[in-house]
């Protein structure tokens, strides 16, 4: 993990001088203006919220096995708005003014470390053996937390590197579920010094053809409630729970139907195109070539 700690530092600095940066620029504003600029930026982490933050299409913009710590804005956006409080209750003594700089600071060190688990569920060793129609070895989750990992070493034994649920859970920063970010942190340290990297794509289902051409490719999927209504049976017979993100992998595409190691399943499952128009949400993670 010595690559997210390299991370909280350098984002722990940023945060810093992004506070006095702001403090000194506003140093002589008025109060309207503060006041002002407090509110956009209170408006701006909501607008990180809704739309940035833990979203996996963010490693396009930062490719980094740490790009989970790396695009948690919220300190930086933290410390400007402490930066501005600051000078905004500068009338007022130290004393006073340390509660509110107490709670921004907690804030944004809460929103860091928060997502490091201090102690990965403990995980089983289960695999479905290869068959004639499935060649690769499938891990299943023997935990309700670990469909992720359990995923994750699905494709990287796939590509000849052996691993286990319980080590990719810890990778991929698993807690009670695991984050996208954090699935692609789990791959992409299990993939250095390898020739393959792992890449966020996003298409239709016409385009998984693409996605698989050269090796299986992970598949974040979920049951919407608006489907679950319509086609019940996911929830009644097959287990899926609305709401509630699940990642498989995708092997092969033949003849309109799909072939899907589920890490929730005892054996390999045959998708549909309704299927998977249904479940998949048009994103995932497929593995590529390193360019020289």
């Amino acid at each position: 993990m010595e690559d997210l700690t390299i991370a909280m530092v350098f984002m722990a600095l940023m945060s810093i001088g992004i506070f006095f940066v702001v403090r000194r620029v506003v140093l002589h504003a008025s109060p309207m203006i503060l006041d002002g600029t407090a509110a956009v930026l209170v408006v701006l982490i909501g607008v990180y919220v809704r739309l940035v933050w833990g979203q996996l299409w963010i490693v396009k913009w930062i490719p980094l096995a740490s790009v989970i710590v790396l695009s948690n804005w919220f300190p930086l956006l933290l410390g400007a708005l402490a930066g501005v409080l600051w000078v905004r209750t500068q009338a007022q003594s130290f004393l006073r003014r340390l509660p509110a700089q107490a709670i921004l600071i907690g804030g944004a060190i809460w929103s860091v470390v928060y997502v490091i688990p201090q102690k990965p569920p403990k995980c089983g060793s289960e695999w479905i053996e290869p068959t004639q129609l499935t060649p690769f070895r499938i891990c299943r989750q023997t935990t309700p937390f670990t469909c992720s990992a359990a995923s994750a070493a699905t494709i990287l034994v796939s590509l000849g590197i052996e691993t286990s649920e319980e080590d990719m859970a810890a990778l991929c920063l698993t807690q009670e579920g695991t984050t996208w970010l954090g699935l692609y942190h789990g791959l992409s340290v299990r993939l250095r010094g390898t020739p393959f990297k792992a890449e966020f794509f996003e298409c239709d289902v016409e385009g998984l053809d693409a996605a698989i051409a050269k090796h299986p490719a992970l598949l974040c999927c979920q049951l919407s409630d608006e489907v679950d209504q319509l086609v019940p049976e996911y929830s009644a017979i097959k287990g899926w729970k609305p709401g509630v993100s699940h990642s498989t992998v995708l092997f092969a595409h033949i003849a309109g139907r799909f072939l899907l190691g589920d890490p929730s399943q005892p054996e390999p499952e045959v998708w549909t195109e309704d299927d998977m128009a249904n479940l998949w949400t048009g994103r995932g993670l497929r593995i590529v070539e390193r360019r020289n």
